[in-house]
Formats: structure tokens, C-alpha cells, sequence
């Protein structure tokens, strides 16, 4: 996968669910314990052996520039190619427009492939495979695509028509849906920039390969593993809730392989006398005093004695004063939750805790 370039974009997924105000980019939206939504995309491309990265900078970017830095944790700090951020010369630019700007780096780029992937979603594959399909099937463009049900709420639901040969014909009311990952020769992609940013009748590259359905030759390559599409809150809980389980753990991390993240230099979590924890997933850097059921926590988080925590999401930065309990709860970064509360989800649906202190 040398001769493969990846470009990272976020389209209309930049914002995270407007309940979680501590977190302004889905992209670095904490997911699984220890890592970031970005990270699962740029870690399957350094995985399948893609070295020259590019990162197209929309919306509320310094959080991800933060989390990215030089790449060097996915061992995308090296001389030749590595990770490099794409600004927008506009705010509010599109896709296309944003690549157009940046087209010299790319025509630079050494690699005759462009890998163009979303930073929003939760999927780990091996793009080997993809580029053995793209090159079976003689296709101009390989969209990979997932089951209806296994994607909601990705991509706005993009439906697609794809025939017994897996060849797109076009779009659809229902099917298969796009993940906002496709490969295609780097001649075509820099012909579909430059046509989308003359002619503006497309601001994704997406919407302009599916356009032309009936002039390239488009496949589907069906991802049948695991995927996360942060939609909502209540997705967000949800998803974390099944990684409790042991089906969805073992199909999410057998999936993953080796996920990179940014080194958060964190010691292991410590464990006080009389702390208990049962079906969770606790990162390093916390400080762990009560009692844990079926929750899942971040990195720094501080849990004193006499707190509770039941089928709850603590995010990094958190404190849980003693004699609080939490149910069903959703706690943005850096809350700190003061003694005696108590919050609970009801009607199935998490509570979402944001701002910098919760106090009676």
C-alpha cells in the first residue's frame, strides 16, 4: 500500500451531538476507554501500510491538530511522506473546494492511488483488501460499503443500488449505505476535484463519483465487521453500552488489531481499598475508590469512595465527589460532580452532564 495516498475529510460530519458541549469535533469525540474517533481510520491506513496521510482541516480543528500533532504516535513522523495537515483557505469550504486549494501537495504526493476516508466513524479494515477488490473488478472507484442497520445514522444514510457484480448503478431509497471511504486512481481524483470546483454541482467527492455512476466504472466492497456512526447522544451511549458486551468487545477489538492513539503519558489507574468494578472498561490515569457496574471510563478520571456508577460514560478529565450516583449517565469532559448528587437517565434514554461543575 505504498502507492496509496490517504485523505482524511469530515464533510457535513464535523460537529459532535450539539448535548455534548465539551467536545466541538466528532472527530476526537473519546470512544472505547482509550482512544478518539479519528483514531481507528488513520490507524487502519498505517496498518494496510499507507505512509503519506493528509488530514483536510474543517471546522473546529485545533482539537484534532491537538490530538494529531506530528503523527508520530501512529508512526506517521517520518521524512518521507508522514502526516500533514490540509487547511481550508474559507471557512465553511467544501470537500472539493478544500482539495482544490491543496492540489499541489497532492499532484506532489509520490502515490498513484488517493484512499479518501471520513474521520467520524468507528471501523477498522485492512485497505489491502479494498485495493485487491479495486484491482479484481477493473474499477475506476470502490466505495466501501456496509449493511443498512450495521451504519445507521452514517454519511446521511446514502443508500445505494449495487447490482449481482457489486457494481453501483446508483442511488436508492434502501440497501447498502456508503461509509464515507472510497479508492480510486489519483489521476480521477484530482480530475473529479477540479470538475466539482469549476462546475459546482458537487461538494463532496462522494456525491460527484455518484453522479457519474453510469461513466466509471463504481463498485461496492462490503465491510460486514463492526461500525460505529456517532449520530446522537443516545447513539453514543448505546455504542458504548454493547461494547460491554462480550460479543461486541470481541468483534470490535479483534477487528481493530493495533489501534494507535496519542500517548496521554498516563500511569496505570489506581484501585483503593474498598473499590469495586464489575463489567467495565477503566483507562489509565484514573483514581478509582467506589463502586463501578457496567460503565465505561476515561483516562483521568477520579472516582472517590462512596460514589456509585451504574451503565454510565465518564469522560477524560472527570471527578466524582464522594456519595454521588450515576445511572444511566453521559458526563462530558471535565465535570466535576459534587458530593450528594444523584442523576439518572430515564425512559431509556442517558442523561448528558456538560459544564465544569455540578454542585446542590
Amino acid at each position: 500500500m505504498e502507492n496509496v495516498m490517504g485523505l482524511i475529510s469530515f464533510g457535513r460530519q464535523q460537529a459532535a451531538p450539539v448535548e455534548m458541549s465539551g467536545i466541538r469535533h466528532v472527530a476526537v469525540l473519546p470512544f472505547g476507554g482509550e482512544y478518539r474517533v479519528i483514531d481507528f481510520v488513520l490507524s487502519s491506513m498505517v496498518n494496510s501500510g499507507i505512509e503519506n496521510v493528509g488530514v483536510l482541516l474543517q471546522g473546529q480543528y485545533r482539537a484534532v491538530m491537538n490530538h494529531l500533532r506530528s503523527g508520530r504516535d501512529w508512526q506517521l513522523a517520518g521524512k518521507r511522506g508522514g502526516l500533514l495537515f490540509l487547511p481550508l483557505r474559507n471557512e465553511g469550504d467544501s470537500d472539493v473546494t478544500g482539495f482544490y486549494h491543496n492540489l499541489d501537495y497532492i499532484e506532489a504526493s509520490r502515490q498513484d492511488y488517493i484512499l479518501l476516508a471520513g474521520g467520524h466513524l468507528v471501523c477498522s479494515l485492512d485497505y489491502r483488501r479494498v485495493k485487491h477488490f479495486h484491482q479484481l473488478h477493473k474499477a475506476d472507484v470502490t466505495l466501501v460499503v456496509g449493511d443498512k442497520g450495521l451504519a445507521e445514522k452514517i454519511a446521511g444514510d446514502t443508500a445505494l443500488l449495487l447490482d449481482a457484480d457489486g457494481r453501483v448503478r446508483g442511488l436508492a431509497t434502501q440497501g447498502m449505505v456508503s461509509l464515507d471511504m472510497c479508492l480510486m486512481s489519483k489521476s480521477l481524483f484530482l480530475e473529479l476535484v477540479s470538475a466539482g470546483c469549476r462546475g459546482g454541482a458537487y461538494d463532496t467527492i462522494l456525491d460527484g463519483v455518484l453522479q457519474q455512476t453510469g461513466r466509471l466504472r463504481v463498485y461496492g466492497y462490503r465491510h460486514k465487521g463492526y461500525v460505529a456512526g456517532i449520530g446522537s447522544a443516545q447513539s453514543y451511549y448505546r455504542h458504548h453500552m454493547e461494547l460491554l458486551t462480550i460479543e461486541k468487545w470481541q468483534q470490535f477489538f479483534a477487528e481493530a488489531g493495533m489501534t494507535y492513539t496519542c500517548d496521554q503519558e498516563e500511569p496505570p489507574a489506581v484501585y483503593l481499598t474498598g473499590a469495586r468494578v464489575r463489567n467495565a472498561i477503566v483507562a489509565s490515569g484514573c483514581l478509582i475508590g467506589g463502586v463501578i457496574e457496567n460503565s465505561v471510563i476515561f483516562h483521568g478520571v477520579t472516582v472517590e469512595p462512596g460514589a456509585i456508577i451504574k451503565n454510565s460514560i465518564v469522560m477524560p478529565g472527570c471527578h466524582i465527589t464522594g456519595d454521588v450516583r450515576l445511572e444511566n449517565v453521559i458526563c462530558d469532559q471535565d465535570v466535576r460532580i459534587s458530593r450528594g448528587n444523584c442523576l439518572k437517565g430515564t425512559g431509556g434514554l442517558a442523561m448528558v452532564v456538560s459544564g465544569t461543575a455540578l454542585s446542590q
